[in-house]
């Protein structure tokens, strides 16, 4: 019995400590994602990777849906939309505009516009929209 309740400790325990590390890389994430008062003090070079809205374990399926093109990232983009967040998602539908633009430049008209639409200008990513605006407007 004294095994059984020890056992039973442990586990509460792991599970414990599972659920903490959890709730660390969650408000990690979105402690990380920063809006800027003032544009010039936005960085210039965006890691994607480091930009909060996407949990990681859907990380390697969307590194194979860049892989393989407009159409499977727009299958991933279908298929997650709900489970990722901006700006990580505003990223996402910016890179498949870009491969999309010279196939169905409306739609990636469409997108871009819906993406600008709904990010602040005080956003990490507002400088790629300003870059991008000039092409899709």
């Amino acid at each position: 019995m004294n095994k059984l309740i020890a056992i039973l400790l442990i586990a509460g325990a792991c599970w414990g400590v599972w659920t903490l590390r959890n709730y660390y890389l969650e408000k990690e994430a979105e402690s990380s994602h920063r809006i800027y008062d003032n544009p010039d003090e936005q960085p210039t070079d965006i890691v994607p990777q480091q930009l909060p809205g996407l949990h990681h374990t859907l990380e390697m399926p969307l590194q194979t849906a860049t892989r393989g093109g407009a159409a499977s990232l727009k299958k991933f983009l279908d298929q997650y939309r709900g489970a990722i967040k901006d700006p990580r998602l505003a990223w996402i539908e910016l890179d498949y505009v870009s491969m999309v633009g010279m196939r169905d430049p409306a739609q990636a008209r469409s997108i871009f516009a819906d993406v600008k639409k709904r990010t602040p200008t005080n956003s990490v990513i507002y400088p790629r929209i300003q870059k991008l605006a000039k092409v899709y407007e």
